[in-house]
């Protein structure tokens, strides 16, 4: 994008220094290009970079194309970017469209914030003591939800003696909704279901529902175990807050059926089966509650949080000898046992 104008130069260059930095160092703010949130003190991140996940920073997907950068007022602008990617022959496929905005914070020295934060004035807020509710006017807000929720979350975080942390909880009619409440424009994260539901890291959810458990679990745990492999995060998320709505044990019939129509499957390949099968039920989500379910039977929220504490994405495969007493091809039939005898 070309201009002009001196200000405009100046966003554009802080913009691409910002995603380059990111793309060299995932975890970084990088501090001197991004403002924290005047909004909300428990915002800590850029919301549309962590949408995807915290190990996947949107930024690093494809290419990005700024087409735009638009003054909204005296020391605001909003910079408008499409995420996209090619294929083999070339043909471009748009799986992000977002608003980032850059304020001017000394003459002609700019820093990137959330669209967020100007957007949060639209919205209506409610705290419940650890979740922070923002919501447009047109969302119909059920106060006892809300507080059901916080009784949920606050037992959680007593059971395991972790620190509280604020959660923030964007409600939207749909996840569209929610999506545009953020930034984006058009985001492939989104689904047209009423329990349609995810989080960003490490405190932020978006979903349809006050009360969306498996969500709230991510809000709680992602803050105090930032590191902790994939499948232990959604197995504890999906061992207290369920699935798709539904308790875990109420897919479990499902993940048997699938199982003995896949007699070559193999149960320690973890990601090979982390798919839906039935368009509600994920067989890797199921696994997962159920390490955790054996976990507490075994050693109580201590080993959980072990679990959680100790094995990342890269070393995950050796908690099973640690906890469980293991050998790696023993686990395949742990896990069958844990599933047949639930």
């Amino acid at each position: 994008m070309e201009s002009n104008d001196s200000d405009i130069k100046a966003i554009m260059t802080l913009w691409e220094d910002y995603i380059e930095a990111c793309r060299l160092d995932i975890d970084s703010l990088q501090t001197e290009c991004w403002s924290e949130s005047e909004a909300d003190s428990s915002i800590k991140t850029d919301i549309i970079k962590y949408s995807f996940g915290a190990g996947d920073p949107l930024y690093c997907y494809g290419d990005i194309f700024t087409y735009g950068i638009q003054k909204v007022d005296t020391s605001h602008y909003q910079i408008y970017s499409a995420q996209y990617y090619k294929d083999d022959f070339e043909e471009s496929t748009v799986f992000a469209t977002y608003k980032i905005c850059a304020k001017e914070v000394s003459p002609g020295i700019f820093k990137l914030f959330n669209y967020f934060d100007i957007n949060r004035d639209k919205l209506k807020v409610y705290n419940t003591g650890s979740i922070t509710y923002y919501y447009p006017d047109s969302y119909h807000f059920d106060k006892e939800k809300a507080s059901k929720s916080e009784h949920f979350v606050d037992r959680i975080f007593k059971e395991y003696k972790l620190d509280k942390s604020n959660i923030i909880y964007i409600l939207g009619n749909t996840l569209t909704e929610c999506n545009s409440i953020i930034g984006f424009d058009y985001t492939i994260a989104n689904a047209p279901t009423k329990f349609a539901a995810y989080s960003i890291y490490p405190n932020i959810l978006l979903a349809t529902q006050i009360d969306h458990s498996h969500e709230l679990i991510h809000g709680v745990f992602r803050p105090n175990f930032p590191t902790a492999s994939f499948l232990f995060q959604e197995g504890i998320a999906t061992y207290y807050g369920g699935s798709a709505n539904l308790p875990y044990q109420a897919h479990l019939n499902i993940v048997k059926d699938y199982i003995e129509s896949h007699p070559d499957m193999n149960l320690s390949d973890f990601e090979s089966y982390n798919t839906l099968i039935d368009e509600q039920t994920n067989p890797f989500y199921i696994v997962g509650a159920l390490i955790i379910d054996s976990a507490i039977k075994t050693g109580g929220e201590e080993k959980v949080s072990r679990l959680l504490e100790r094995y990342t994405d890269d070393n995950f495969d050796r908690a099973f000898n640690d906890e469980f007493g293991l050998q790696k091809e023993d686990i395949h039939t742990f896990i069958l046992s844990l599933i047949n005898n639930s």
